[in-house]
């Protein structure tokens, strides 16, 4: 896309003319510069797709300067607005720029990045602060794999609702004449020996997004060590005679179905999911346990009769795509959307940011949480949260960005309260507890 063609289109967005939108984002660059620095401004430019939009800036920056080497006080700023993710400017290493400013800003994109990917070159331009112009490129929501700007800033876009208002939107109100079945039931088939825990954690996944009818089916075994932790669940135990007759019994009720937490030990595991990949009417989600048995047989996923999500980590998604862990880093969103359309499923990769797309090339890519969901467990939340999410009805892939925002968002709120080491899964229900009292998500 041309310079021309690329600030037509953001101008229309915003119904301007071109020269009316240069001078909009000029002036609102220099707004947030002047909020927060107070030192002498100096500029790194070159021929870059908002040239325009830089000639401008000195109209509502009349102390800008170019850099040329040139001697400079401690709070001078930097504004690069050099790069489109390649090379350093005009000989100036990375390192020279780094060593002279202590406050460096980016307009659009760090050096050393590129703009649809999390990958960077070793050398990448680190800011304080980054300023996307018009759309958020992939380079700006991958911030917590590469760390290079510290804040980021939009110009040059409408406000977009964020994910907390989507949420809101779409997550269906109760109201008095509802009952246990109204949003839907929630099944999980998991557990084995040695692993109840992870059913444990989808069980309260389910609680913290809403579930008023949870369905569990595990083994006999499963069943006897939570059945009297939990005891709002409907459960049907199973044995090695009859696990098909009770599982597609549960699975006939079922709104959503989530599968493999914590099967590391289930008897015929293989064969329970091609029962639920045969028989299952509605979305199937696959988590951890369930994606080791389609490391050597993704095709079975094409025999799917409802849609199917599968939730890997980045080693896990390698280990399913039989490329290294670096390929994946490499080519996260590229790559992983291929493999969504490929293979007609939903994927959410787990990861510093989960990146959730779907078979029709949608991406979300999202901001929320934090270290405290790095720990056993956690995916299992999250597969409980997706699961009731699914199960209510929510077309799937909004369903699916809200089960990932609200399993980070569970974790922020625990950033004052708990430490990074001993925060404990469980608590979450506490933090979504206090999440609809405050939103009161209900109808008079």
């Amino acid at each position: 896309m041309t310079t021309d063609e690329k600030l037509l289109q953001l101008a229309k967005q915003q119904q301007m003319s071109i020269d009316d939108f240069c001078n909009h984002v000029a002036s609102e660059i220099a707004d947030i510069l002047h909020h927060q620095y107070d030192g002498d401004f100096f500029i790194l430019s070159k021929d870059t797709w908002y040239q325009p939009i830089i000639k401008k800036l000195s109209q509502y920056l009349p102390n800008l300067k170019h850099y040329q080497n040139q001697p400079i006080n401690k709070d001078s700023v930097l504004i690069d607005a050099s790069s489109q993710g390649d090379t350093p400017y005009q000989g100036q290493t990375i390192k020279h720029l780094e060593q002279t400013f202590q406050h460096i800003v980016v307009l659009d994109i760090n050096q050393g990045a590129t703009p649809n990917t999390s990958q960077i070159l070793a050398d990448g331009l680190h800011s304080e602060l980054t300023i996307a112009i018009g759309d958020y490129q992939p380079f700006h929501l991958f911030v917590k794999y590469h760390r290079l700007f510290k804040q980021l800033k939009q110009v040059g876009m409408i406000k977009q609702p964020s994910m907390l208002e989507e949420f809101l939107q779409f997550y269906p109100k109760k109201w008095i004449f509802d009952h246990k079945s109204s949003l839907g039931k929630v099944l999980f088939i998991a557990g084995s020996y040695g692993m109840a825990g992870a059913l444990g954690y989808n069980i309260i996944g389910a609680k913290c997004a809403g579930s008023s009818y949870t369905l569990v089916a595990s083994e006999e075994q499963t069943y006897q060590l939570l059945a009297s932790r939990f005891l709002n669940p409907v459960y049907f135990p199973f044995h090695q005679d009859n696990y098909q007759e009770m599982i597609l019994q549960a699975c006939k009720q079922a709104n959503a179905i989530g599968f493999g937490s914590g099967i590391n030990h289930m008897h015929h595991k293989e064969r329970i999911l091609d029962l639920l990949i045969q028989n299952s009417k509605v979305p199937l989600i696959l988590d951890a346990g369930a994606l080791q048995l389609l490391y050597e047989n993704t095709f079975v996923l094409k025999y799917a009769k409802a849609p199917i999500i599968i939730t890997p980590h980045i080693k896990e998604f390698a280990d399913l795509t039989h490329q290294s862990v670096q390929y994946i880093q490499d080519h996260l969103l590229d790559f992983t959307l291929r493999f969504a359309k490929i293979n007609q499923v939903y994927i959410i990769l787990k990861g510093a940011n989960t990146l959730v797309v779907s078979p029709n090339q949608e991406y979300y890519i999202n901001q929320s949480g934090n270290l405290r969901l790095a720990q056993a467990g956690s995916g299992d939340i999250l597969t409980g949260i997706l699961t009731t999410m699914v199960s209510f009805g929510i077309p799937i892939f909004t369903a699916m960005k809200m089960a990932v925002f609200f399993h980070g968002y569970l974790a922020d709120c625990a950033i004052n309260t708990h430490a990074i080491q001993t925060f404990d899964l469980e608590d979450m229900l506490h933090f979504a507890n206090q999440f609809f009292l405050d939103y009161q998500l209900y109808k008079e």
